[in-house]
């Protein structure tokens, strides 16, 4: 029997009649997309599909080959060429109906042992491997090496703990008082005249040639005509 089907060959005469009649089942006009129960429909198509590879015998694998989805512990191999050609579904309406199912694309990576010892065909089959991609439910996570069939456990969520910011009281700071500015670089000699702080006078001093050179006193805590005649004494 000559089929245009990549695998089709693989199965025995009866999957290859079985599978000729399933494909014409999942195309007829009753599994065309109805208004608003596109979901549904594929969903039936799916178990279908399932009824028809998952026997319990050796040839399990070969009839997931050829229509292109693969059950494996709750995960969801799925190769949309083999899946178009079965379904009559293009590629985008496929992924878009998966999407709406709840399953999402998976790291191939991670699942790719269990792959390939439910499809033993792609052993070495680098390039037939990568029309495979793994569908996963959000709410489920799944380890690897798991390889019981039951049900995944949910993620725990992660909480970020929030640091508070520190609260800063502006008003409790003492701005830096004059004696602070004045020796911040110890270039002006100070001089102390009856409790008073002084500088010299800026003629004594070229701080326009010296950048890091602190300013006359006067200029930062201007005195009295008084006290100026004493910083000068």
């Amino acid at each position: 029997m000559l089929v245009d089907v990549p695998y089709f060959n693989i199965l025995v005469e009866g999957d290859q009649n079985k599978y000729l009649e399933l494909r014409k089942s999942l195309t007829s006009e009753n599994m065309r997309y109805q208004r608003n129960r596109r979901v549904d429909t594929f969903d039936t198509i799916l178990e279908k599909i399932h009824e028809f590879c998952i026997r319990g015998d050796e040839d399990d694998w070969k009839r997931c080959m050829v229509c292109g989805v693969c059950w494996l512990n709750g995960l969801l191999a799925i190769n949309v060429k083999q899946l178009e050609i079965l379904t009559d579904k293009s590629k985008s309406n496929i992924n878009g109906v998966l999407a709406k199912l709840g399953y999402s694309q998976a790291q191939n990576g991670v699942h790719k042992k269990q792959l390939i010892d439910a499809l033993p065909f792609l052993k070495g089959n680098y390039l037939e491997q990568r029309f495979w991609t793994i569908r996963v439910r959000p709410s489920y996570c799944h380890s690897p090496e798991s390889s019981s069939g039951s049900e995944m456990a949910s993620s725990p969520e992660i909480q970020y703990s929030k640091t508070p910011q520190p609260t800063y009281h502006f008003d409790l700071i003492e701005p830096p008082c004059s004696r602070d500015l004045k020796n911040l670089f110890n270039v002006i000699d100070m001089k102390i005249f009856d409790g008073m702080v002084c500088g010299e006078s800026p003629n004594e001093i070229d701080f326009f040639a010296d950048p890091t050179c602190c300013c006359p006193a006067e200029w930062i805590n201007p005195m009295t005509p008084a006290q100026t005649l004493l910083s000068f004494a």
